[in-house]
Order: C-alpha cells, then structure tokens, then sequence
C-alpha cells in the first residue's frame, strides 16, 4: 500500500494490548505483527532510548501506540506501567510478557545474585504482569488473552544455563495454573517456547558459548544448526506469527498450553 500503512484485521482491531520486551526481538516482532492486525499498542521495556526508536517506526506505519519505560526487577514499576497502561486506551485485552533476560555459564559458575536476577526479571515480573492484568481483564469482564514467553529450554535441562532453563520451567509451570484459575472470567493464558532464534540477545550467547568451547563462532551456529531438522534457527517473526494467533480470537478454544516453536528439534 502506498501509505505503509497494513491493512487491519477486524478480528483483533480496536483491541489494546500491552507488550513487553518490546524494543528489540521477539517483543518487537510481536509489536509490529499486533499492530498490523489493526491492535492499539501499549509498549514497554527498560531500554527507553530503543523503546521510543520502534514506537516511532510503529507510530509512522499507523500504529495507535504508546510507551512506557519500566524495569522489570521492580515491583512497584510494574504495579504503575499496569495502572498507566489500563488508562491509556482505557482497557487492556491482550498482555504479551516477551521481557526477559538469558544468560550462559556452568553451574557451578552460578552465583546467587544471578540467580535471584534471573527468576526476579524472568519469572516474577512475569507472574505479577499476569496477575495484575488478570484482574483489570476481570474487572472490565470482557475476557482477555495473556502469552507467556518461554523457552524450550524450559522443557529440558541445560548445563550451561540451569537458571535460565530454571526461570522458563517456572513460567510453563505459572501459566498452567494461571489458565485454570482464569478460565471461568474468559481470560485465556498460553505459553510458547521457542527455540534457538535469532535475536541480539541470541548473539551474546554465541559469543559466550565460542569462548566456553573455544570454537570459532561459525562453528558454533554450525554445531547449533546441526541440531535443529530445519536447520536454521527461526526468526523473530515467525515466533511472533505464533503469539499473535494466541492472543487473537482464533485461538479462542487454547488455554494452558505451552506450544513448541523449534524446527522440530523436539521429535529429532
């Protein structure tokens, strides 16, 4: 189209939906496939300088978005962004918590701080995001979806990241329980748990993982790639193509799952 602008989706047109991690990645991809669907956006993430770099670009693509920089270890920041985000457009219908962080050491290199950072940002902020929104959804009683990123990591263990692998199991584990609770007020809560994607923050563990091995980093995407049926690893886009579905009323009849993206490397 001439304008730039994505033709809407009436499905989800309309709808708020606050996201998450939504200045680089998965966050951003899951921004920009809301945003075509025709969604107003709430965006947030502690990176402020490239939150409002992809506000704009949404904003000059005809998004109706705006932004809130919050930390995710922070409590009471969380408890304001929902307050703040719930007044934008006076609703929220869909929460996408895609914030998280990764890390790749040995176990036995983990210390507390790590790890106590790790579940804090992974998995408390998630919880609370979900906690706090289930109950604007529930008072506005129109329903609601919520999606959980976590990992496939989360469905097995991993060495050389036992308390990121830790953080996503936990997610998995919240959003089962999650789904249950809020079925009966239509609230549906899912999970997706990608597998190697290639992100920024997927390059930071390249370089980690090359100086663990000490192996070039091209043969460590080598020996990654090697792993995966497809091999390739995914990209942003097509695990947001999977989070926009579950957050749309397509996915109406889908709560409590926790739904593998991975280039089949669950059945290789």
């Amino acid at each position: 189209m001439k304008s730039g602008r994505y033709p809407m989706n009436s499905n989800r047109k309309g709808k708020v939906a606050l996201v998450t991690g939504a200045a680089g990645g998965i966050g951003t991809s899951v921004a920009r496939k809301l945003m075509q669907s025709g969604m107003k956006l709430v965006l947030t993430d502690f990176n402020e300088a490239g939150l409002e770099q992809v506000l704009q670009e949404l904003r000059q693509l005809g998004a109706e978005a705006a932004a809130i920089q919050a930390d995710l270890s922070k409590t009471e920041q969380l408890e304001e962004l929902v307050k703040k985000s719930a007044g934008q457009y006076g609703t929220i219908d869909v929460l996408v918590n895609a914030g998280g962080i990764m890390d790749t050491r040995p176990f036995l290199e983990i210390s507390v701080e790590q790890w106590n950072l790790m579940f804090q940002i992974n998995v408390t902020a998630t919880f609370l995001l979900t906690q706090l929104v289930s109950k604007v959804m529930i008072e506005q009683g129109t329903g609601g979806s919520i999606v959980n990123l976590s990992s496939a990591a989360g469905r097995s263990p991993r060495p050389l990241a036992a308390h990121y692998a830790a953080s996503k199991a936990a997610i998995i584990s919240m959003t089962g329980s999650a789904a249950v609770v809020l079925a009966p007020y239509k609230i549906r809560v899912n999970a997706v748990c990608p597998g190697l994607v290639d992100t920024q923050m997927m390059q930071k563990v390249r370089e980690e993982r090359s100086r663990i091995w000490n192996m070039p980093q091209e043969d460590v995407q080598k020996r990654w790639d090697q792993l995966i049926p497809l091999g390739r690893f995914a990209i942003p886009d097509e695990v947001a193509s999977l989070i926009a579905f579950l957050a749309s009323d397509e996915a109406s009849y889908i709560t409590g799952e926790a739904m593998g993206i991975n280039g089949g490397t669950d059945v290789s």
